[in-house]
Protein backbone atom coordinates (compact mmCIF):
# COMPACT_ATOMS: atom_id res chain seq x y z
CA UNK A 1 0.00 0.00 0.00
CA UNK A 2 2.73 2.29 0.71
CA UNK A 3 4.32 1.71 -2.28
CA UNK A 4 1.38 2.57 -4.50
CA UNK A 5 0.58 5.79 -2.60
CA UNK A 6 4.30 6.82 -3.16
CA UNK A 7 3.57 5.73 -7.20
CA UNK A 8 0.76 8.13 -7.18
CA UNK A 9 1.96 11.25 -5.43
CA UNK A 10 5.45 11.11 -7.00
CA UNK A 11 5.58 13.01 -10.22
CA UNK A 12 2.78 13.75 -12.22
CA UNK A 13 -0.40 12.55 -9.72
CA UNK A 14 -2.56 9.61 -10.86
CA UNK A 15 -4.16 6.83 -10.23
CA UNK A 16 -2.59 3.41 -9.09
CA UNK A 17 -4.31 -0.01 -9.35
CA UNK A 18 -4.29 -2.25 -6.63
CA UNK A 19 -4.58 -5.90 -6.89
CA UNK A 20 -5.05 -8.57 -3.30
CA UNK A 21 -5.08 -12.08 -4.50
CA UNK A 22 -8.00 -14.00 -3.02
CA UNK A 23 -5.71 -16.05 -0.91
CA UNK A 24 -4.23 -12.78 0.57
CA UNK A 25 -8.04 -11.90 1.16
CA UNK A 26 -8.37 -15.12 3.25
CA UNK A 27 -5.57 -14.65 5.73
CA UNK A 28 -4.63 -12.65 8.81
CA UNK A 29 -1.96 -10.90 8.54
CA UNK A 30 0.07 -8.25 10.67
CA UNK A 31 1.05 -5.06 8.41
CA UNK A 32 4.51 -3.32 8.72
CA UNK A 33 4.74 0.14 8.18
CA UNK A 34 7.86 1.84 7.13
CA UNK A 35 8.62 4.54 9.63
CA UNK A 36 8.87 6.90 6.80
CA UNK A 37 7.59 6.72 3.47
CA UNK A 38 10.36 7.66 1.76
CA UNK A 39 12.24 4.58 3.01
CA UNK A 40 10.47 2.69 0.48
CA UNK A 41 11.78 1.74 -2.77
CA UNK A 42 10.34 0.96 -5.73
CA UNK A 43 12.86 -0.50 -8.58
CA UNK A 44 12.40 1.63 -11.42
CA UNK A 45 10.53 4.65 -10.40
CA UNK A 46 11.83 7.61 -12.05
CA UNK A 47 13.12 10.83 -9.69
CA UNK A 48 11.07 13.87 -10.50
CA UNK A 49 13.41 15.84 -13.70
CA UNK A 50 15.48 18.39 -13.05
CA UNK A 51 16.05 21.08 -15.83
CA UNK A 52 19.43 22.61 -16.51
CA UNK A 53 19.95 26.32 -15.67
CA UNK A 54 20.29 26.91 -19.54
CA UNK A 55 16.86 26.68 -20.64
CA UNK A 56 15.70 28.82 -17.33
CA UNK A 57 18.34 31.32 -18.65
CA UNK A 58 16.90 31.64 -21.81
CA UNK A 59 13.27 31.96 -20.13
CA UNK A 60 14.80 35.01 -18.05
CA UNK A 61 15.94 36.49 -21.45
CA UNK A 62 12.62 36.23 -23.07
CA UNK A 63 11.32 38.29 -20.10
CA UNK A 64 13.64 41.03 -20.37
CA UNK A 65 12.35 41.11 -23.62
CA UNK A 66 8.68 40.78 -23.62
CA UNK A 67 6.76 44.00 -23.80
CA UNK A 68 3.56 41.82 -22.82
CA UNK A 69 4.27 38.57 -20.69
CA UNK A 70 1.59 36.81 -19.05
CA UNK A 71 1.92 33.70 -16.47
CA UNK A 72 -0.39 30.58 -17.21
CA UNK A 73 -0.40 28.15 -14.11
CA UNK A 74 -2.76 25.13 -13.61
CA UNK A 75 -2.83 22.40 -11.13
CA UNK A 76 0.57 21.03 -11.36
CA UNK A 77 1.59 24.22 -8.95
CA UNK A 78 -0.11 22.94 -6.37
CA UNK A 79 0.33 18.91 -6.84
CA UNK A 80 4.27 20.04 -7.05
CA UNK A 81 3.50 22.40 -4.18
CA UNK A 82 5.36 25.29 -5.66
CA UNK A 83 2.49 27.89 -4.45
CA UNK A 84 5.84 29.50 -2.54
CA UNK A 85 8.42 29.32 -5.72
CA UNK A 86 5.09 30.67 -7.99
CA UNK A 87 4.97 33.72 -5.44
CA UNK A 88 8.47 34.64 -5.32
CA UNK A 89 9.33 34.38 -9.00
CA UNK A 90 5.84 36.30 -10.36
CA UNK A 91 6.74 39.26 -7.63
CA UNK A 92 10.62 38.67 -9.08
CA UNK A 93 9.21 39.87 -12.56
CA UNK A 94 6.31 41.42 -11.75
CA UNK A 95 4.51 39.62 -14.21
CA UNK A 96 0.70 38.75 -14.14
CA UNK A 97 -0.61 35.42 -13.33
CA UNK A 98 -3.99 33.83 -14.62
CA UNK A 99 -5.02 30.51 -13.16
CA UNK A 100 -6.84 27.57 -14.24
CA UNK A 101 -9.93 26.21 -12.63
CA UNK A 102 -7.49 23.42 -10.99
CA UNK A 103 -4.79 25.72 -10.21
CA UNK A 104 -7.00 28.16 -7.95
CA UNK A 105 -5.29 28.70 -4.91
CA UNK A 106 -1.76 28.44 -6.28
CA UNK A 107 -1.59 32.03 -6.08
CA UNK A 108 -3.32 34.64 -3.91
CA UNK A 109 -6.69 35.78 -5.20
CA UNK A 110 -6.13 39.67 -3.91
CA UNK A 111 -2.62 39.37 -4.81
CA UNK A 112 -1.96 43.07 -7.20
CA UNK A 113 -0.63 41.10 -10.01
CA UNK A 114 -3.56 38.06 -9.75
CA UNK A 115 -5.52 38.01 -13.14
CA UNK A 116 -8.07 35.15 -11.41
CA UNK A 117 -9.66 32.79 -13.45
CA UNK A 118 -9.25 32.43 -17.10
CA UNK A 119 -10.70 30.00 -19.80
CA UNK A 120 -14.67 29.43 -20.86
CA UNK A 121 -15.89 30.31 -17.72
CA UNK A 122 -13.11 32.95 -16.56
CA UNK A 123 -12.87 36.59 -15.91
CA UNK A 124 -12.58 38.73 -19.10
CA UNK A 125 -9.32 40.36 -17.64
CA UNK A 126 -7.38 37.05 -17.41
CA UNK A 127 -8.57 35.86 -20.97
CA UNK A 128 -7.32 39.62 -22.39
CA UNK A 129 -3.94 39.56 -20.67
CA UNK A 130 -2.93 35.90 -21.91
CA UNK A 131 -4.58 35.73 -24.97
CA UNK A 132 -2.96 39.75 -26.18
CA UNK A 133 0.61 38.48 -24.64
CA UNK A 134 3.83 38.32 -26.45
CA UNK A 135 5.40 35.99 -23.92
CA UNK A 136 3.15 33.26 -22.35
CA UNK A 137 5.06 31.43 -19.59
CA UNK A 138 3.13 27.84 -18.71
CA UNK A 139 3.52 26.12 -15.49
CA UNK A 140 2.06 23.10 -14.70
CA UNK A 141 -1.08 23.11 -17.24
CA UNK A 142 -1.96 21.16 -20.06
CA UNK A 143 -4.14 23.43 -22.57
CA UNK A 144 -7.47 21.94 -22.51
CA UNK A 145 -9.78 22.95 -24.45
CA UNK A 146 -11.90 24.81 -22.06
CA UNK A 147 -8.71 26.99 -21.86
CA UNK A 148 -7.66 27.63 -25.27
CA UNK A 149 -11.08 27.41 -27.45
CA UNK A 150 -9.92 27.74 -31.12
CA UNK A 151 -6.29 26.22 -30.28
CA UNK A 152 -4.99 28.57 -33.66
CA UNK A 153 -6.70 31.82 -32.12
CA UNK A 154 -5.26 31.37 -28.88
CA UNK A 155 -2.49 33.70 -27.91
CA UNK A 156 -1.75 33.62 -31.73
CA UNK A 157 1.11 35.82 -30.92
CA UNK A 158 2.83 34.62 -28.19
CA UNK A 159 6.22 32.82 -27.55
CA UNK A 160 5.22 30.17 -25.37
CA UNK A 161 6.98 28.48 -22.74
CA UNK A 162 5.55 25.25 -21.23
CA UNK A 163 6.97 23.51 -18.10
CA UNK A 164 5.76 20.46 -17.12
CA UNK A 165 6.59 17.01 -15.33
CA UNK A 166 4.91 15.01 -17.82
CA UNK A 167 6.74 14.94 -21.04
CA UNK A 168 3.64 13.69 -23.29
CA UNK A 169 2.24 17.18 -22.51
CA UNK A 170 4.46 18.75 -24.88
CA UNK A 171 3.57 19.93 -27.87
CA UNK A 172 0.31 17.84 -27.34
CA UNK A 173 -2.63 20.36 -27.57
CA UNK A 174 -0.60 23.48 -28.49
CA UNK A 175 2.53 24.43 -29.75
CA UNK A 176 5.33 25.21 -27.11
CA UNK A 177 8.42 27.42 -28.87
CA UNK A 178 10.16 26.36 -25.72
CA UNK A 179 9.05 23.31 -23.62
CA UNK A 180 10.97 22.35 -20.93
CA UNK A 181 11.03 18.95 -18.62
CA UNK A 182 11.36 19.71 -15.24
CA UNK A 183 9.59 19.44 -11.87
CA UNK A 184 7.87 22.38 -10.89
CA UNK A 185 9.28 23.20 -7.70
CA UNK A 186 12.53 22.82 -8.94
CA UNK A 187 12.17 24.65 -11.92
CA UNK A 188 10.87 27.86 -9.70
CA UNK A 189 13.74 27.82 -7.29
CA UNK A 190 16.05 28.30 -9.57
CA UNK A 191 14.72 30.37 -12.06
CA UNK A 192 14.33 32.43 -8.92
CA UNK A 193 17.94 32.24 -7.54
CA UNK A 194 18.89 33.38 -11.08
CA UNK A 195 16.78 36.23 -11.71
CA UNK A 196 18.35 37.76 -8.55
CA UNK A 197 21.63 36.54 -9.63
CA UNK A 198 21.41 38.34 -12.98
CA UNK A 199 19.65 41.52 -12.09
CA UNK A 200 16.76 40.69 -13.68
CA UNK A 201 14.65 44.10 -14.21
CA UNK A 202 11.88 44.26 -12.43
CA UNK A 203 8.85 45.19 -14.89
CA UNK A 204 5.73 46.00 -12.86
CA UNK A 205 5.79 49.60 -14.75
CA UNK A 206 5.45 47.74 -18.16
CA UNK A 207 2.76 45.15 -16.28
CA UNK A 208 0.94 48.24 -15.51
CA UNK A 209 0.37 49.98 -18.27
CA UNK A 210 -0.66 47.01 -20.06
CA UNK A 211 -3.29 46.28 -17.37
CA UNK A 212 -4.31 49.88 -17.40
CA UNK A 213 -4.30 50.78 -20.83
CA UNK A 214 -4.74 47.60 -22.85
CA UNK A 215 -7.20 45.70 -20.71
CA UNK A 216 -9.27 48.81 -18.73
CA UNK A 217 -8.97 51.43 -21.72
CA UNK A 218 -9.90 49.74 -24.77
CA UNK A 219 -12.01 46.28 -23.46
CA UNK A 220 -14.41 48.83 -21.49
CA UNK A 221 -14.94 50.81 -24.58
CA UNK A 222 -16.02 48.11 -25.99
CA UNK A 223 -17.79 45.83 -23.32
CA UNK A 224 -18.27 48.71 -20.56
CA UNK A 225 -22.16 48.89 -21.14
CA UNK A 226 -22.76 45.24 -21.14
CA UNK A 227 -22.12 45.54 -17.31
CA UNK A 228 -23.39 48.73 -16.76
CA UNK A 229 -26.38 47.43 -14.39
CA UNK A 230 -23.51 45.52 -12.77
CA UNK A 231 -21.70 48.62 -11.93
CA UNK A 232 -24.90 50.27 -10.77
CA UNK A 233 -25.13 52.70 -13.84
CA UNK A 234 -21.22 53.85 -13.09
CA UNK A 235 -20.41 56.64 -15.83
CA UNK A 236 -16.58 56.73 -16.29
CA UNK A 237 -14.56 54.20 -15.91
CA UNK A 238 -11.34 55.00 -14.06
CA UNK A 239 -7.84 53.41 -14.96
CA UNK A 240 -6.92 53.07 -11.42
CA UNK A 241 -7.14 49.25 -11.26
CA UNK A 242 -9.15 45.90 -11.15
CA UNK A 243 -12.04 44.14 -8.90
CA UNK A 244 -13.85 41.82 -9.49
CA UNK A 245 -17.94 41.92 -9.92
CA UNK A 246 -20.01 38.92 -9.10
CA UNK A 247 -19.77 37.02 -12.33
CA UNK A 248 -17.55 39.71 -14.71
CA UNK A 249 -14.65 41.82 -13.41
CA UNK A 250 -15.14 45.62 -13.14
CA UNK A 251 -12.61 48.45 -13.47
CA UNK A 252 -12.84 51.00 -10.64
CA UNK A 253 -15.21 53.57 -11.22
CA UNK A 254 -16.67 56.29 -9.57
CA UNK A 255 -20.05 58.37 -10.35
Amino acid sequence: MYKAFKIATTGRPGPVVIDIPKDIQQHEWVPVFPKNPDDVSIPGLPTPPKCGDADLEQVLRLIEGAKQPAIYIGGGILSGDAHKELRAFAEATGIPVASTLMGLGAFPCDHPQSLYWYGMHGTVAGNWAVCKSDLLITMGARFDDRITGAVEKFAPDATIVHIDIDRSEHQKNKFAHYPIHSDIKYALGRLVTLAKKGGLANRRLAIARMRDEAMVGKLFETLGPRYAGRSGGYTRIMKAGFRYGDNAPMALVEL
